[in-house]
């Protein structure tokens, strides 16, 4: 019961990674119009954030979403049935192993994700 626990817990709960609106950001550049702000310091931060920090933060989002897929997909049996009695001490492990593997990338995720809001409220900052 204690395995079920864990494992459905953590393998039917799903996740969300976030993906940065750009538009407003992209038609200030098409349109040339982040150009006529004065505060060159602020144009370059923002630049940064939009053009750097949120990549980064989209490619880390995607390698997490194709590597949920793919545990998901990997225990699709044991998520449909609810139970994981059946699993032997290699498969056990080896679920085990996946679940460390995505925490580890699920906390460097997480750090970039508070960098990058470290990094928003600097830009605000510079706003005020």
């Amino acid at each position: 019961m204690e395995i079920d626990s864990l494992l459905g817990t953590y393998l039917f709960v799903g996740q969300r990674t976030f993906y940065p609106i750009t538009g407003s950001f992209q038609s200030a550049v098409a349109g040339n119009e982040i150009n006529t702000y004065k505060n060159k310091l602020l144009i370059r931060s923002i630049i940064k954030l939009y053009n750097s920090t949120y990549p980064r933060i989209i490619e880390n989002g995607q390698i997490l979403d194709e590597r949920w897929a793919q545990i998901s997909q990997k225990y699709s049996h044991e998520r449909r049935i609810g139970r994981f009695d059946q699993l032997n001490d290699p498969a056990f492990s080896l679920i085990l192993d996946d679940i460390h593997f995505h925490f580890i990338q699920l906390k460097f995720y997480h750090d970039i994700l508070i960098n990058s809001i470290e990094e928003i409220d600097h830009i605000i900052d510079k706003i005020q």
